[in-house]
């Protein structure tokens, strides 16, 4: 420090230096660019999780809906397998109004399970269409099949004794799909489908 003509005269440039220059400055002030590169890096980081578990999260959905879509098309497949076994039951049965063979249970316009055994009779335990697996080896699923007898409002060309309405659900791994059809005998052996369909419920 220096006194001339009443003033304090500091040493200028020298005091800076000794001082600590800028640097000392911004360490007082409390800027240290290595703390604010830590801070960019970790808010860096953090973004890059963020966008990371988004993705695999999409990607998770993304599978599990393409699971869930294959095995629906599997159930489908099924219970169309089912409603197959069923037409082929009521062309085994000569008679489908004297309570024996495919439709021993079925005595009115309520569904009840098919029997798979052309000799059954009630109770039909041990033939009852339910819970079929299917196929019958390394199964994919089951199915269950029922029959009901028509109603008062007939399909055309249809009655009590020439048509039956036949369900069959298929199940594969929690999914579940349901047709539905009407058969209608034409002669003794011959059965014909009518509106065969996907059903979302059971009607």
């Amino acid at each position: 420090m220096a006194i001339g003509h009443g003033h304090f005269v500091f040493g200028g440039a020298r005091a800076g230096r000794r001082c600590g220059g800028p640097e000392a400055v911004r360490r007082v002030m409390g800027f240290d660019e290595s703390g604010l590169a830590l801070v960019v890096t970790l808010a860096a980081t953090v973004v890059l999780l963020a966008v990371s578990a988004t993705l695999v999260a999409v990607a998770r959905n993304e599978y599990r809906l393409a699971a869930l879509a294959q095995t629906s098309r599997q159930a489908l497949a099924v219970a169309e397998a089912g409603l197959e076994r069923g037409l082929f039951e009521l062309r085994r049965d000569s008679n489908w109004t004297d309570a024996t063979g495919a439709t021993a249970l079925s005595s009115g316009p309520s569904w009840s399970p098919l029997c798979l055994a052309p000799d059954a009779a009630p109770p039909c335990d041990e033939a009852r269409a339910v819970d079929v697996p299917f196929p019958g080896t390394d199964p994919l699923g089951t199915f269950t099949v029922e029959l009901a007898k028509i109603g008062a409002d007939p399909p055309l060309g249809c009655d009590a004794t020439t048509c039956m309405r036949l369900r069959a659900s298929g199940r594969v791994r929690g999914s579940a799909r349901v047709v539905q059809a009407v058969a209608r005998r034409v002669a003794d052996a011959a059965v014909e489908v009518q509106e065969w369909r996907e059903v979302w419920k059971a009607e």
